[in-house]
């Protein structure tokens, strides 16, 4: 991880365990301090107990969906960058969350470069 990087603690968020290791895994790998959630309302606990830089959540979750975590989180005021990701309901959930306030999406599946290059575009962002 680069020593200018604003993004340094991440929450991830997704209901399927493999996945969500596997993103925990290649984030921890690049350097990221990762805290994980199986569903928005642990999310919200969590985001609300750390001081995160970046939520990655999937959209269609049991027990509080990636919409209305996206949404509330906004709401709320958490000043975090968000990656929405879905495999589900095609192109249309995306761009939903892009309307309520995420910051990037992605596609799942996806490979690790481009997660890792998603973060760093985000964080460029916060540079300008």
């Amino acid at each position: 991880m680069d020593s200018t990087q604003r993004i340094r603690r991440v929450l991830v968020v997704d209901d399927q365990p493999a996945l969500l290791k596997a993103v925990a895994t290649i984030l921890e790998g690049a350097g990221f301090q990762v805290f994980t959630a199986k569903n928005g309302r642990e999310a919200s606990a969590m985001a609300s107990e750390h001081q995160v830089d970046l939520l990655i959540t999937d959209l269609a979750m049991p027990d509080e969906d990636g919409i209305e975590l996206v949404r509330r989180l906004k709401a709320e005021g958490h000043e975090m960058k968000i990656i929405a990701m879905s495999g589900t309901f095609g192109p249309d959930l995306l761009k939903m969350a892009q309307l309520l306030g995420a910051d990037a999406t992605l596609s799942k599946p996806m490979k690790a470069s481009q997660l890792l290059d998603c973060i760093r575009k985000l964080d460029l962002e916060s540079d300008s």
